[in-house]
């Protein structure tokens, strides 16, 4: 079997595992969200690996950074049927000026900012189902986003003006 067969198997496991058809997409966009914060951590020491890039990290490794997070997260929603875009920053405020990413989901009628690798690295829900004024808010602003398809094409970011509310209840 190759790599993608391997990726696919693995990551149909999860969702099948971790979600069921009785589950609304948010439920299931949060059980796969939470299946990735328990079971994966921020590589710091080995942030610019390339391992850490790909969607592989989630599924194979124990470790990733923002990229795997997003790439993971997409490729399960993927596998769930939930509408999702993989998103960057081409320049986010961090003081060392790396981008970030994360993912855009749409959930019912609407669309909101989804972050597994800072709700993972803060071990909260803070990033999950965010508006884009939260996001702007942070100092990364909508002009600097760029959302891409499974080929790595531009789209169009979709606008998100919701938020779910506190999801962790704090």
């Amino acid at each position: 079997a190759s790599i993608q067969d391997n990726i696919h198997d693995k990551a149909m496991h999860i969702v099948n595992t971790v979600t069921n058809s009785s589950m609304t997409d948010v439920q299931k966009a949060k059980a796969l969200h939470d299946w990735i914060c328990n079971t994966v951590e921020y590589d710091t020491p080995d942030m610019w690996a390339w391992k850490n890039h790909i969607e592989e990290s989630v599924f194979f490794y124990d470790t990733t950074v923002c990229d795997g997070y997003a790439k993971g997260y997409k490729y399960l929603l993927d596998l769930a049927g939930i509408t999702s875009y993989f998103v960057h920053s081409d320049d986010c405020s961090n003081e060392d000026g790396i981008t970030h990413a994360w993912n855009i989901v749409k959930l019912g009628d609407h669309y909101f900012h989804i972050d597994v690798c800072w709700d993972d690295s803060n071990h909260n829900y803070n990033w999950f189902m965010n508006p884009d004024t939260e996001v702007n808010a942070y100092g990364n602003e909508k002009e600097k986003w760029v959302a891409l398809d499974k080929e790595g094409n531009r789209l169009e970011t979709p606008e998100c003006k919701f938020s779910l509310g506190d999801v962790d209840q704090s």
